[in-house]
């Protein structure tokens, strides 16, 4: 149920791409090559864009011992899909041998459909760091104890919850309590522990940092006062990344090319995306594609035919504009 484009769209178009320039191929400055990642989500083992930091050489390897909801290890996994995990080294590229990295995506936000507009650039992808936090008190008789003695984890996670929203509104950066479990987890029980998550983004690295610094200290002291303790464990820390100049010029000439946009409309993305990890071995860009009411990560995600039929214009448009200025790179 997590939508049917984000990230299927964009391997389509760069297929859809790489098809129409079949027959230029052997005159173009450069090869061309299509990537489709696994696991950029990280939903099943909790590490995110583990495909594309296997491309960029950046594989953390003590990912292997990280276990899915029942119990299975990365490593197993891929063992059981006939995978060698000591052979995943294999996959990392030498930055010499690439010209740069684009990428087509929904926007997974509102603003395009807002614009009327059927695509849009991106200037940057926002930095991101994850969390699992736990609040832990002591689990007593809900009808026996008295409110004085009460160390209720759940009252401590809720006030958690708001102090989240409250500062990142305030900080100007974006921040989601996803999930949450409490235990022991019975109607007539103080609960005793809260274990819950947190993603928090902003385009801005030192934004994101210091909404984080503020929530942990929010946290901490509302914890203390209700005789509560808290625990937080970073599961997840990716650095913002603007895209290449040149390249995004490229995105930028390929969107006015088809769509007779003066001034495409440029945003950043909250969102993450495989261009993070690439960064780190090659140049990037992105185009996004409008999707209805901003919906992603949900059953209703949806696009609109005639914008993928522009956006494979565009993303073809881009792709010789970067090749046209390799040649004159080249020549020179």
């Amino acid at each position: 149920d997590g939508g049917a484009y984000d990230g299927p769209l964009g391997i389509v178009v760069a297929v859809a791409v790489a098809e129409r320039l079949r027959d230029r191929m052997p005159s173009m400055p450069f090869a061309l090559e299509v990537v489709g990642f696994s696991d950029e989500e990280g939903t099943r083992f909790g590490a995110a864009l583990m495909g594309s930091r296997g491309l960029a050489g950046t594989w953390d390897h003590a990912w292997w011992d990280q276990v899915d909801d029942v119990g299975v290890t990365l490593r197993e996994a891929f063992a059981a899909f006939g995978l060698r995990p000591e052979a995943v080294g294999d996959a990392a590229r030498d930055p010499g041998s690439l010209v740069g990295y684009l990428e087509s995506h929904i926007e997974q936000g509102p603003h395009l459909e807002a614009a009327d507009l059927p695509l849009g650039v991106v200037r940057a992808i926002a930095g991101a760091r994850r969390f699992s936090l736990r609040v832990v008190g002591e689990a007593r008789h809900a009808g026996g104890t008295p409110y004085a003695r009460r160390r209720d984890a759940l009252i401590g996670a809720s006030r958690a919850v708001i102090d989240v929203e409250r500062i990142a509104r305030a900080e100007g950066v974006v921040a989601t309590v996803g999930s949450m479990q409490v235990h022991p987890g019975a109607v007539n029980v103080v609960p005793g522990r809260a274990d819950f998550t947190l993603d928090l983004r902003s385009e801005h690295d030192t934004d994101r940092d210091r909404a984080w610094s503020l929530i942990a200290d929010a946290i901490s002291t509302h914890c203390s006062e209700r005789g509560l303790t808290f625990e937080a464990t970073e599961t997840h820390h990716a650095p913002a990344v603007a895209m290449d100049p040149v390249l995004r010029r490229a995105i930028d000439a390929g969107v006015r090319a088809t769509t007779g946009e003066q001034e495409p409309m440029v945003l950043a993305s909250l969102a993450g995306h495989d261009a993070m990890a690439v960064a780190a071995v090659t140049p990037v860009a992105m185009q996004f594609v409008r999707c209805h009411d901003g919906i992603s990560h949900h059953p209703d995600e949806s696009v609109r035919g005639d914008d993928v039929a522009l956006a494979i214009d565009a993303f073809e448009a881009a792709v010789l504009t970067v090749a046209s200025a390799y040649e004159n790179v080249v020549e020179a």
